[in-house]
């Protein structure tokens, strides 16, 4: 098994896991870029992600898909548009394996609270007042 990317925190994706698509990359280039399936598109199955249980299952959880997906079109080269694309995923899976705290709910201020009460008692003393026989006059 030869490892295609394999991260500093431990995680791994092997060779075989990862699929690479080719197709011909948009915008200027001439009869280059008609020509040549530069653009490079690498998928990694989740499923297939190796390392610590807690990392693989933090990266799925984050992923919201069972896969990850790059598409690189930037380079000329198809080589160079390859190797872009592995870093990419590298990044993603870096991002996706960090811990994020959870958010500390916070009490809600004073003068908030005050407002909103103000403001039920202002709608509900003009409604009153439409009520009131008379105050048409």
């Amino acid at each position: 098994m030869t490892l295609a990317i394999e991260l500093d925190n431990g995680l791994q994706v092997s060779a075989e896991d990862l699929e690479w698509k080719f197709a011909r990359s948009g915008g200027p280039g001439g009869q280059h870029v008609n020509t040549s399936d530069t653009k490079v598109i690498l998928v990694c199955r989740l499923e297939h992600l190796r390392g610590p249980v807690r990392l693989v299952e933090r990266v799925q959880m984050n992923a919201g898909s069972d896969s990850l997906r790059v598409s690189v079109s930037s380079n000329r080269s198809q080589w160079r548009n390859r190797i872009e694309a592995t870093e990419q995923m590298k990044q993603q899976l870096l991002a996706l394996s960090e811990n994020v705290a959870p958010r500390v709910p916070t009490r809600i201020p004073f003068a908030s609270k005050r407002r909103r009460v103000e403001d039920k008692r202002h709608a509900s003393d003009k409604k009153r007042l439409r009520r009131q026989p008379g105050s048409w006059d």
